[in-house]
């Protein structure tokens, strides 16, 4: 009798258990950890961004002690977290410029892949802020000729007043925001052309001011109608009270007389000495900023704000959430999860070391702690010569990268540190099965496979293996593989065309979740079971 054979190609996706959140992901680095160094005296990482395929972009200062000056710097990792030798030389690139010490504080992505990266530059170190910087890169590292004065463009106010960005972004028409504050203490935003000269039409030759009284920026948003808000905070020096304050811009570059009251809303929450230390804006509108107030040391604060900018009473307790860990004292970055969860970052204090690490929690979308992140809600990477986090991304398959500092030997010498962590989510794999069926009506029925126990100590017993040899040669028999949630082969094993059943010896996997597929007589199917 002649057979015949159905092929059916099978596409269907696996669902492996991820690490718990707020674990270090090893897969990145050296167990989830990466440092760079320069070849210089020191430097630290101020700003990160994901690009395609997850790789991600690390822009800071670097220091040099002899002659004193500190520059520009950038490093682009691989997803696996080794230097993109793409890109610069071996990975990384340093911009010098003519006033010798420059500031990073902000980087953007451009949809055509080219790098944005904002701070501010003076000539001499304790007058930061002398002069407003953006810098801009193409993919390969080399600063974008075409943009401003050789890929740099530098900015002053009126009285030879500058300032530094704290946030860029790149609006749908290709112009470009620099937001932050001025050298004399105003909330500034600043709207360049796609070729990096100012853009006349908005604000005042370009620059849109909002003049309170002692202001201090430290992030930005752009709405989708074009709006600008920017976040921070602002002292008074007659009372003494430092307050949070929010400036909405319209997209024309004026003060949003929408919002707030002459498009400024600034809070006391009752905190003594608040500080904003990042800001973020949620798809529906509503406004977060992250800082810190004293009160028997450093503390923790979020808070939310309606795209009125009206306190959301519906966030934490009537729009606050104090900060519940008393050896996290400090959050410098804040980002959004795609599933509206808020990450922070900055360092955690451990004192049986008496030193700074590291430090990241997690809230859910309405305020409150997310006690499936880390312990409890939060997380502390320690490891021999501490660090701190400036930044923080969410890559788009949900991990989380935190760049900042880490000390190298003595906590005077700084090199970048970058550090991801899991997110908690599981990870799909696409999966495509050549499916032979033979047209006499003897394949197995899948269903009758079965597994147990599960979960299993040291063997798993499978049953309802096919018997069927109404095949070719090449296709009786079973084969069973192992696949760990990473989607690594952990064994395989063959069996004879006569074996229906068999004991599967586990006992030298680890504990944690797998996937047995099982390959009998020309089919497939796939099964989870949890090693104990």
């Amino acid at each position: 009798m002649k057979l015949t054979f159905t092929l059916i190609i099978l596409c269907f996706s696996l669902e492996l258990m991820a690490q718990k959140a707020g674990t270090l992901d090893n897969s990145f680095g050296d167990s989830g950890i990466v440092t760079t160094t320069f070849d210089s005296a020191s430097g630290e990482a101020r700003a990160v961004v994901i690009s395609p395929g997850s790789y991600i972009i690390v822009a800071g200062n670097e220091y040099v002690g002899l002659p004193s000056r500190q520059c520009f710097s950038i490093v682009k990792y691989r997803p696996d977290g080794v230097p993109d030798s793409t890109f610069g030389k071996i990975g990384k690139v340093k911009s010098y410029f003519s006033k010798i010490f420059a500031y990073t504080y902000c980087a953007a992505l451009q949809p055509d892949g080219k790098i944005l990266v904002g701070g501010s530059m003076s000539s001499d170190m304790a007058g930061y802020g002398n002069y407003f910087v953006l810098i801009r890169y193409l993919k390969n590292g080399t600063p974008d000729s075409s943009f401003g004065h050789s890929g740099l463009d530098t900015t002053i106010l009126k009285h030879n007043i500058g300032g530094e960005f704290h946030a860029v972004f790149i609006q749908s028409d290709g112009k470009i925001v620099g937001v932050g504050k001025s050298a004399d203490e105003n909330y500034i935003a600043i709207r360049y052309l796609p070729d990096g000269k100012l853009d006349s039409s908005y604000g005042i030759n370009g620059v849109a001011n909002a003049d309170f009284r002692n202001d201090y920026c430290v992030g930005g948003a752009l709405q989708p109608d074009g709006k600008i808000i920017a976040g921070g905070y602002t002292y008074d020096y007659r009372s003494g009270k430092q307050e949070l304050m929010i400036v909405r811009f319209t997209s024309a570059g004026k003060t949003d007389s929408s919002f707030g009251r002459n498009g400024m809303v600034i809070t006391d929450l009752g905190l003594a000495g608040i500080k904003c230390n990042a800001m973020a804006l949620q798809a529906d509108g509503k406004i977060i900023l992250e800082g810190t107030y004293f009160k028997g040391g450093n503390n923790i604060v979020l808070t939310r704000f309606n795209n009125d900018g009206q306190p959301d009473k519906t966030f934490g307790t009537n729009g606050k959430q104090l900060n519940v860990y008393k050896n996290f004292p400090w959050g410098n970055a804040m980002a959004l999860q795609a599933d509206g969860k808020i990450v922070v970052a900055g360092y955690v204090y451990f004192q049986p070391v008496n030193k700074i690490f590291f430090g990241l929690a997690r809230y859910q979308q309405n305020g409150d702690v997310d006690s499936s992140f880390g312990f409890n809600g939060g997380v502390q990477t320690i490891y021999a010569k501490g660090g701190e986090a400036y930044a923080v991304a969410i890559q788009q398959d949900g991990k989380i990268v935190a760049a900042g500092k880490i000390y190298r030997g003595v906590q005077s010498i700084e090199e970048y540190g970058t550090i991801r962590y899991n997110n908690g989510k599981s990870t799909l794999k696409q999966v495509i099965v050549k499916h032979y069926i033979p047209d006499d009506a003897q394949a197995t029925t899948l269903s009758n496979i079965s597994i147990y126990p599960n979960p299993a100590q040291n063997v798993l017993h499978v049953e309802g293996l096919s018997l069927s040899q109404n095949l070719p040669a090449d296709r009786q028999g079973t084969k069973l593989t192992v696949v760990d949630f990473n989607g690594n082969i952990a064994m395989s094993y063959e069996l004879s065309p006569m074996n229906s059943s068999c004991n599967l010896n586990i006992a030298s996997l680890h504990a944690g979740n797998y996937l047995l597929k099982i390959e009998t007589n020309g089919e497939v199917v796939t099964k989870q079971f949890v090693k104990e």
